[in-house]
This record gives C-alpha cells, sequence and structure tokens, in this order.
C-alpha cells in the first residue's frame, strides 16, 4: 500500500513537474518571440538577428519534441541574442552620435578661435591712430 502512495506521489510529481518545464518553455518561447517581434519593428540588423531567430526556431523544435531543458535553451539563447542585437544596434547609434558631436565641437572651437582672431584684428586696428 505504501509503494502505491509513493509510486502515485512520485508520478504526480513527475507530470506536474513536466507541466511546469513546458509553462517555463512556453514563456520562455513567447518572450523570445516578442523580442523578435519588436528587433522586427525597430529594423535591425538581420546579420545580428539571424541566430537568434534560427535558436528560437530550434526551441519550438526541442518542444515539439517535448525536449524541454533544450528548448528553454535554445529560446533562452535566442533571447540572449536578440538582446545582443539591441546592445549592439543601441552602441553603433551612441558612437555615431558621439562622432557628429565632437566634429560640432570642433567646429565651434575653429569657430571661437576665427571669430577670437577677427575681433583681435579690429582692436589692433582701432588702436593704431
Amino acid at each position: 500500500m505504501n509503494a502505491k502512495i509513493w509510486i502515485m506521489g512520485a508520478a504526480v510529481t513527475l507530470v506536474m513537474g513536466c507541466a511546469s518545464h513546458q509553462a517555463v518553455v512556453d514563456t520562455s518561447i513567447q518572450e523570445a518571440e516578442l523580442i523578435g517581434m519588436i528587433a522586427q519593428n525597430e529594423k535591425l540588423d538581420s546579420t545580428k538577428t539571424q541566430a537568434a531567430r534560427t535558436n528560437l526556431e530550434q526551441a519550438k523544435a526541442y518542444k515539439a519534441e517535448k525536449e524541454y531543458e533544450k528548448a528553454w535553451a535554445a529560446a533562452d539563447q535566442s533571447r540572449l541574442e536578440y538582446k545582443l542585437a539591441f546592445a549592439t544596434a543601441t552602441r553603433d547609434s551612441v558612437v555615431r552620435e558621439d562622432s557628429l558631436l565632437t566634429n560640432d565641437l570642433r567646429a565651434d572651437m575653429e569657430r571661437k578661435l576665427l571669430y577670437q582672431n577677427i575681433l583681435e584684428n579690429e582692436a589692433k586696428i582701432k588702436e593704431t591712430p
């Protein structure tokens, strides 16, 4: 009798464990899909998101085969690849903006020196009688 109860408890635990694994995998896949849709809307470089799309498709295939650990790992990898693509795009944008601002600052310094030179020349002209 005790063995039957123990076996039933183990079976229930196993079923619940599989169900919770499936829920975690579903959530991970949904997260990766959502981030992928945002990446597509943001028009991120497709070469940077290709690995993420591949991992997402692999996660779906593993889920269909009920290999939940592999599915979760592939979905998580997909999510991380998409985040890397966003971070890379943000970095590239910041580098471009920094370059533009640096050029503007240099141009402002050159204008300042030019105006300073003009003022000095005008001051010299006024000083000479």
